[in-house]
């Protein structure tokens, strides 16, 4: 579920900015709602007309991540690439999940509900989003393994 930024603002009678500050809200609310029902929201906070700005359109959707989305449209190729890279994890909060993961289940198996790692507390809020990462990244990288498959036949 998302926010379509170009009509959300055309209803506002107001223009999509770039920083997204008229789509905060709505997006905002469409994140609350959908995690809360278990639906994955998606969307950016800034427009996607101007196809031609990359940077831009990688602001926008850091800005949207940074709120909760878990993915978003585009209208070009080239803006693919963006979204894959600001929707997946970077290697080092993969390892740092595994990390953390790790150092959870062993404290909870000696009895505590939280451990220390690098000098921060590991607790179950920690731990489920570590497992959300790592849950992500595998998912990732099985499409991508797919892929690669699907080219290699074509080939």
């Amino acid at each position: 579920m998302s926010v379509g930024p170009e009509d959300y603002c055309l209803s506002l009678g107001v223009e999509p900015p770039d920083e997204g500050s008229e789509l905060f809200y709505a997006v905002s609310q469409v994140v609350t709602i959908c995690k809360t029902v278990k639906i994955r929201p998606h969307g950016l906070l800034g427009s996607v007309a101007g196809f031609r700005d990359l940077g831009g359109f990688e602001r926008a959707a850091r800005r949207g991540r940074q709120l909760g989305t878990e993915g978003a449209g585009c209208i070009h190729p080239d803006q693919v690439p963006i979204l894959h890279k600001v929707f997946s994890p970077v290697p080092e909060s993969v390892q740092y999940a595994r990390r953390a993961a790790q150092a959870c289940e062993e404290g909870e198996a000696r009895g505590t509900s939280s451990a220390n790692l690098d000098g921060k507390m590991v607790d179950i809020p920690v731990y489920f989003r570590a497992k959300l990462i790592l849950e992500r990244a595998e998912a990732i990288d099985a499409v991508e393994h797919r892929k690669a498959e699907a080219l290699a036949r074509n080939s």
